[in-house]
């Protein structure tokens, strides 16, 4: 609880209505009756005074004692062993002493309270009064739990075969494991009553603010199973309407307007908005399938549902707006690694590639042996024995008559000869020799094996697939009552797939046929039917260790269709004014164009296949429609010699044909699609094992070879073409520009303004390297192209830049200067650190005019740079650099002037971190 007051009174030297006169003096005029002198004191002052009371998150704690030990003085007692005892909680619902029960729906430690109050009063010169009141009231319930998982097939004996774990692993739980409620009233009333001090006779009516709403939100949280898991949230928003003016207790017509919001209160108040979202995430067991453990597949739904409460008018009902959201993704993982591991010799053959360099395995080691019989041997005379094992890890076994093994002396001379000496005769032995050496490995296995493990580059892929969708619709006469439903009818509005997020692009038909929108003709809110899709993929490969490639690929496509949907006079509903927006992007490839020359006209052979493509990509256009009375492929425009309503600056045709020019592909079975549905990957790749071969282990500490591609295909904005009329046969037939023969191009589907190719290799090729003896040393060549299609002007801009990057570093250990501080010398021992930058980037701007055959550069410039810098620490916070930035460019074209920058400099940088 929480109690506060206060007060606070300002009285002024003079007198605020007449500033040049004390407010003592004019408080002693004569005149003046001692009521006036107290009125003319209680205007002036300043006065405030503030109550306050506030009860916050007031609850019953849910604690259990031992009963049999627990005295109403809460006094310590004695146990049986006379020794001192005390309160002790109690078992139940756990299983060690002194454990919790567990928490249930109906216990009353869920529940909470909070109320305050603040009122406020003020009285100044300008302002005869001004109250302030603030009630605020809450109740909370919040129940938390872990409910226990049941299995109820777990422990049947058939089903613990591994292929059945699928069902096996059948569960649920039978109780969420949050709910929680709360509802909120907060109250504002402010009355103010302002002087008139120019004009006293007239008196200003007092003005009143009042502000009351009824809050009640509403979470449920419930994982059915394991994998299936629900959260639905709600927020309804209502507000008390309180009769205009003054609301007081000496007022005659105050219980008129008490029982006024009553009323309102025990009607719920009028809902302004009420929102509710529900999420829904599926782990899809499909890993539990034996044969299937590789794979992992996840779903998630999300809905939103909103209700927002349209403007009152006196006279005409403009209706509410609603509006959902949807948002469904899948993501698919597959590990490879796992299904590889499912085949034994897979398995072996990726631990043996896998292991770890500082890990070698051990030699296998082969027994290999030589028998030879009936040798003589002579006394004290050794015995040569050629056994060719190859090794000198033998041992030599000699048995004579009766198996019976004779002692001598074995001396190994190389890898395929031993001598054996004994101290007498013998005659007809058994020499039998054993050798252990490493054992040669199969070249034909081995090629096998390398080419397996090859094979099983890819390790991991990863799918990621979402669509996004949204409807608001305006003009909606229904109020909500339960999740936002309100049932007019039979049928509830405005139905259940909409109130979860469910996206239906017939739902203005079927609202305007079941009278849910207003028939006000005065709406002229936009109906808004949003989509959006989004896909990404990602795989890895590694064909060998620390060799690395990724490959990402991504397409984005968005749409929003506008339009208004309006009663005529007779009540009936139609779209008018439809118009569909949208936006498209997806992973691209013009590698096979990036290297392409131009030559010092800046002419190009990809713009030449350009031009050249648009006759093929006509021909076919104009083959995929139907022959028919309306339209006859076989007509050519004698002036261009292009198909009818195909000619050279067709949007479709100059689209296809830029696509496959700058891809390289060719125009005869290039897709027309403008928007292609499956993206082409992108990649990078990374190589940081050279530094591991014996050779440059001497010498370089890390190597990183890197190489990387994107490019993307851009449809910044497109808009539907209102001429477009798609007929039974799926194309329309309607022409804008008239050309020589009374006929023009086909309107397309979509008007666009341009599209884009943007293209980066960076790098083409990029290593980086540190040495042993503190040199690095980094080199990249960086290649980057943007493509831009005007439709309005029928013009292509070509951005290209070509850049080298090389740099040197060296670091100097432990480098000692002596620097006179204060008139003695000061010895500094530190690390300098040296670096050297140099870079060449060439980049020009080419507008390639499509109509004129013309090409012209605009812009460009070849830019050299060299820095060189220096650093080094004196003492922990301060760090001193020596640099020098040389910058020439060298423009391309003749209304620019070569410039060179340079900059030679020292800096002190000083750090704060380490005082």
């Amino acid at each position: 609880m929480y109690l506060a007051y206060s007060r606070n009174v300002k009285n002024p030297k003079y007198n605020p209505l007449d500033p040049d006169v004390l407010l003592e003096d004019a408080l002693d005029e004569e005149n003046l009756s001692s009521e006036d002198r107290d009125k003319i004191t209680h205007n002036a002052q300043d006065f405030t005074e503030k109550k306050s009371i506030n009860f916050s998150n007031v609850k019953i704690r849910k604690i259990f004692f031992n009963d049999k030990k627990e005295n109403s003085d809460n006094k310590t007692i004695s146990g049986k062993d006379g020794k001192a005892g005390g309160m002790k909680p109690s078992n139940r619902g756990g299983k060690g002493g002194g454990a919790r029960s567990k928490p249930q729906l109906y216990d009353i430690s869920n529940w909470s309270f909070s109320y305050g109050y603040n009122e406020t009063y003020i009285r100044n010169p300008n302002t005869e009064y001004n109250k302030l009141k603030n009630y605020f009231g809450a109740i909370n319930y919040n129940f938390n739990t872990r409910p226990k998982n049941i299995t109820p097939l777990k422990k049947i004996k058939f089903l613990r075969k591994p292929s059945l774990r699928i069902i096996r692993d059948f569960n649920f739980y039978y109780m969420p494991k949050q709910v929680s409620f709360t509802t909120d009233m907060d109250r504002r009333y402010n009355e103010i009553k302002l002087r008139n001090i120019s004009n006293p006779d007239l008196v200003i009516r007092p003005m009143y603010d009042k502000d009351f709403t009824w809050n009640r939100i509403y979470n449920l949280k419930y994982d059915l199973t394991k994998t299936i898991k629900i959260d639905y949230s709600a927020t309804n928003t209502a507000r008390i309407d309180e009769p205009i003016g003054r609301i007081d207790k000496d007022d005659f017509d105050y219980e008129e307007k008490r029982d006024t919001i009553w009323e309102n209160i025990k009607s719920f108040g009028r809902t302004t908005e009420f929102h509710q979202k529900i999420n829904v995430s599926y782990n899809v067991p499909i890993n539990k399938i034996l044969f299937l453990n590789w794979v992992n597949l996840s779903l998630r739904y999300s809905g939103t549902y909103n209700w927002l409460a349209g403007p009152i008018y006196r006279d005409r009902d403009l209706g509410n707006e609603i509006n959902n959201t949807q948002r469904r993704q899948g993501n698919l993982n597959l590990n490879f690694l796992n299904l590889y591991n499912k085949s034994k010799y897979l398995k072996a053959l990726n631990r043996k590639y896998r292991r770890s360099s500082r890990k070698k395995p051990k030699p296998k080691i082969e027994h290999v042996e030589f028998k030879k019989e009936n040798v003589n041997l002579k006394a004290n005379i050794p015995k040569t024995i050629k056994h060719n094992l190859k090794t000198e890890d033998v041992e030599i076994k000699v048995l004579g008559k009766n198996k019976k093994e004779i002692i001598g002396i074995m001396q190994i001379k190389n890898e395929n000869k031993v001598t054996f000496k004994v101290d007498k005769n013998y005659k007809n032995v058994n020499v039998e020799i054993i050798g252990r050496r490493k054992a040669k490995e199969d070249i034909l296995k081995k090629i096998i094996d390398r080419t397996v493990f090859t094979l099983m580059a890819t390790k991991n892929m990863s799918f990621t697939y979402s669509e996004n969708m949204g409807i608001i619709l305006p003009g909606y006469v229904h109020s909500t009552d339960y999740f936002g439903l309100q049932q007019p009818n039979e049928k509830y509005a405005p139905g259940i797939p909409f109130v979860f997020g469910w996206n239906d692009k017939n739902f203005p038909n079927m609202a305007a046929e079941n009278d849910w929108i207003t028939t006000d003709t005065m709406l002229n809110s936009q109906f808004l039917n949003n989509y959006g899709s989004n896909l990404n993929f990602k795989t890895t490969i590694e064909p060998v260790k620390d060799f690395r490639i990724d490959l990402t690929a991504s397409r984005q496509y968005s749409e929003n269709v506008r339009e208004y949907w309006v009663s005529d006079n007779d009540g009936n509903f139609k779209p008018t004014n439809t118009r569909t927006l949208g936006n498209f992007s997806m992973s691209f490839s013009t590698f096979r164009t990036a290297f392409w020359s131009i030559d010092d006209d800046y002419n190009s052979k990809a713009f030449d296949d350009f031009k050249n493509n648009r006759i093929i990509i006509a021909e076919r256009m104009a083959k995929e429609r139907p022959r028919s009375s309306k339209y006859n492929p076989d007509i050519i425009d004698p002036e261009t010699n292009f198909p009818d309503g195909y000619g050279p600056n067709s949007q479709d045709v100059l689209l296809s044909s830029f696509l496959s020019a700058y891809a390289g592909k060719n125009a005869k079975d290039f897709d027309l699609d403008n928007f292609p549905a499956i993206p082409i990957p992108n990649w990078r790749i990374n190589y940081n094992g050279l530094s591991k071969v014996e050779f440059f282990k001497k010498y370089l500490k890390t190597v990183n070879i890197s190489h990387a591609y994107r490019c993307t295909y851009n449809v910044g904005g497109y808009e539907n073409s209102l001429d477009f009329k798609e007929e039974e046969d799926g194309f329309s037939y309607v022409r804008n520009t008239i050309d020589t023969m009374g006929n023009g191009n086909f309107v397309p589907q979509n008007l666009i303004n341009s599209v884009t190719i943007n293209e980066q290799i960076s790098p083409i090729a990029g290593i980086d390297i540190t040495w042993k003896n503190l040199l690095s040393t980094k080199f990249e060549f960086k290649k980057t192209r943007n493509l831009t299609l005007n439709f309005t002007n029928n013009q292509i801009i070509e951005v290209r830049n070509n850049e080298y990057v090389f740099g040197v570093g060296y670091r100097f250990k432990s480098l000692a200067f002596n620097i006179k501080v204060g008139g003695s010398q000061k010895q500094f021992k530190s690390d300098l650190n040296t670096r050297i930058d140099f870079s060449i980037r060439d980049n020009v701007t080419i507008i390639r005019k499509i109509e004129e055959d013309q090409n012209e550069a605009t812009a460009g410039q070849k830019i050299i740079t060299l820095k060189v810098a220096a650093d080094y620490n004196l003492g922990d916070s301060f760090v001193l650099r020596f640099f020098i930035d040389n910058v020439i460019n060298d423009p391309k074209i003749s209304n620019s002037y070569r410039t060179v920058n340079t900059k030679v400099g020292f800096s002190v940088r000083f750090n704060l971190i380490n005082i």
